[in-house]
């Protein structure tokens, strides 16, 4: 697959996929529209959870909603501006998936929430949240 990269902008790869069937998503990280100036952390997430079903994907602080929203598998979501703290992330689908941790995350952060593994597996394979830190965003979008 071929993809068209522009100068000076911020990409992730990620490869999704079961058994010896994948495919790479290209996801654009916009950190230059991400303020980090106003005392918020990012977060996005992509569902690499290989299912049929469109499982909702729900984070929250202190008991209030940041993101309550259906995942398509590959999808990957905007980042969302979020207070710092320890945020709740959790993905159901009321049926074989399930899986939740909580994440601290911290001002003029970016991260990137990796829900993976197959439905029913053991070992090394059961469904798991990761994350990355993307990075730290400048207090600036000026020179970027």
């Amino acid at each position: 697959t071929n993809y068209n990269f522009e100068k000076d902008k911020f990409y992730s790869l990620f490869v999704v996929g079961a058994d010896s069937t994948f495919r790479n998503i290209v996801a654009l990280d916009n950190f230059d529209s991400l303020s980090g100036s106003n005392g918020k952390a990012y977060i996005r997430y992509i569902n690499a959870i290989p299912d049929s079903s469109r499982p909702v994907v729900k984070m929250s602080i202190n008991g209030t909603a940041v993101v309550n929203n259906p995942a398509a598998f590959a999808g990957v979501s905007e980042f969302a501006a979020i207070d710092p703290g320890t945020i709740a992330v959790d993905i159901s689908n009321d049926a074989n998936i399930k899986a939740s941790r909580n994440i601290e995350v911290v001002a003029k952060k970016a991260y990137t929430v990796l829900f993976i593994g197959k439905p029913g597996q053991t070992g090394g394979k059961e469904l798991q949240i990761r994350f990355i830190e993307n990075g730290t965003l400048a207090d600036s979008n000026a020179n970027r």
